[in-house]
C-alpha cells in the first residue's frame, strides 16, 4: 500500500544528516550551495549546521524533516535540484507527513539570482499564509 510504501522509505536506514536548521532560526540559515553538499561542515550565519558534505550529483533523493519527527517530506533528487524552475512548474513530491501518496507542490530554484533557493514546502508556497509556514529549506536571504 502507499502508506507501507512511504513507512518504509521514511524509515530507510539509508538516509543520512547532512544539514540541521535550528527551530529558533527567525529567517533561511546562511546556505549557499544549492543542496548540492559542497558547503563546509560547521555552523552557519542564521542558526543553521552543516554536519557534513556529500556528493549532490550522486544521490537519489531528500528526506526534510523537522526535528520531532512531526512533519517530513520525501523527494527525488531531480525534482528538488536537477534543474532551475519556478512555481508555476510544480515538482513531485514522493510522499509526506501531509499525504502518503505523491502530489505536486509549488517550489522555487530559480538559480544564482534568486539567494534563498531552492525553496522547498511541505504543501506548496502558494497553500502557505506565509512565507514561512510549513518551509522546510531555503537558503540565504537576503538582508542577512
Amino acid at each position: 500500500t502507499a502508506l507501507a510504501s512511504c513507512y518504509s522509505v521514511r524509515n530507510d536506514a539509508s538516509w543520512v544528516k547532512v544539514r540541521t536548521i535550528n527551530s529558533s532560526a527567525a529567517d533561511c540559515p546562511y546556505f549557499t550551495d544549492n543542496l548540492n553538499g559542497s558547503q563546509a561542515v560547521g555552523a552557519v550565519t542564521g542558526g543553521g549546521e552543516v554536519i557534513q558534505t556529500y556528493d549532490g550529483s550522486s544521490i537519489v533523493g531528500f528526506k526534510f524533516e523537522t526535528g520531532n519527527g512531526a512533519n517530513f517530506l520525501i523527494a527525488r533528487r531531480f525534482q528538488v535540484i536537477g534543474e532551475t524552475y519556478t512555481g508555476s512548474s510544480p515538482r513531485d513530491v514522493y510522499c509526506s507527513s501531509y499525504s502518503n501518496s505523491s502530489y505536486t507542490a509549488e517550489w522555487y530554484n530559480r538559480g544564482s539570482s534568486n539567494p534563498s533557493d531552492p525553496l522547498i514546502f511541505l504543501r506548496g508556497y502558494s497553500t502557505s499564509t506565509t512565507s514561512k509556514q510549513n518551509c522546510f529549506y531555503c537558503e540565504y536571504e537576503a538582508g542577512q
